[in-house]
């Protein structure tokens, strides 16, 4: 008995798989670049006999810590979540594509206007006819995912120059506390929150792409 395969749309796994193993390398790293600073600010101390009472202590301290607490964790996590989402606008687009291509649907993903997310979920429910979400909290997790994707990528994660719409959709998840926080008007999205949108997106396009094999393996029987 041979085991058949199926390499239906395996790159979308590959891809996740990557960006799993891209999100356990900040994890691990972050910890390593804290005790990294910690020590590097123990030399300097010594070196410049430095100590807690000294008026320069906690401006020293802070210089310090900035660029480990918040300048590389923003820059590592907000390219993670870059990746994120051109992992998942890539694949919606390809299984969109392949439904098109079994449906003979004249109209692509891409006649559609407005925000891609917006344009998927109009696309797949309205068009295709094949749902999009089938829970509530995916829908979530790509909201964000977009919206913090798109203030790092437009406007490098500086409140002022975002819309006043997206800046506020932001500022309500922050109050939420949904790991997304501003610091000297910059966005900043904490690991935590990286993580969980990572989750809900790998969850989401695995159900995707599920429910899109048994679909045309339905097609296919008629056929």
């Amino acid at each position: 008995m041979y085991l058949k395969l199926d390499f239906r749309l395996i790159e979308i796994g590959f891809e996740i798989d990557a960006l799993e193993r891209n999100l356990k390398l900040i994890i691990d790293l972050l910890p390593q670049l804290r005790e990294s600073n910690n020590l590097k600010f123990e030399e300097y101390c010594r070196k410049n006999r430095l100590n807690p009472g000294d008026p320069d202590w906690d401006f020293t301290r802070q210089e310090f810590n900035c660029g480990v607490e918040l300048i590389t964790p923003r820059f590592l996590i907000g390219s993670f979540i870059i990746s994120i989402y051109s992992v998942f606008e890539t694949s919606i687009t390809e299984i969109a594509k392949l439904i098109q291509q079994t449906q003979n649907q004249k109209i692509s993903i891409n006649d559609l206007r407005g925000y891609f997310n917006e344009r998927a979920e109009k696309y797949f429910d309205h068009i295709l006819n094949f749902e999009y979400y089938r829970d509530t909290s995916f829908k979530i997790a790509i909201e964000i995912l977009t919206e913090v994707r798109n203030a790092i990528v437009h406007a490098n994660g500086r409140v002022e120059m975002l819309k006043e719409h997206n800046r506020q959709k932001l500022e309500r998840w922050s109050k939420d506390n949904q790991g997304i926080t501003f610091y000297n008007g910059y966005l900043f999205v904490e690991i935590d929150c990286a993580r969980q949108i990572f989750n809900k997106v790998k969850l989401f396009l695995e159900d995707l792409v599920k429910r899109y094999k048994e679909w045309d393996n339905k097609q296919k029987t008629k056929s």
